[in-house]
């Protein structure tokens, strides 16, 4: 008897679909610049120097302590 046809190999499967490239990130928005710090007011200036000599009496005169 003949030989059997020879069976034709089985086609290639089709290609798998590859999955979507995710879609790009959103840029961002850009955050809101540092709002400028304000500017502080400047230091008091330094109180005149007193004048050299005694201490003011803050007690009346004629009693040594108050």
């Amino acid at each position: 008897p003949a030989p059997p046809p020879m069976a034709r190999p089985a086609p290639p499967p089709p290609p798998v679909a590859r999955p979507a490239p995710p879609p790009p990130p959103v840029a961002r928005p850009a955050p809101p610049p540092m709002a400028a710090a304000p500017p502080r007011a400047a230091p008091p200036p330094p109180p005149p120097p007193r004048p050299a000599g005694p201490p003011p009496k803050s007690c009346p005169p004629g009693q040594p302590k108050c």
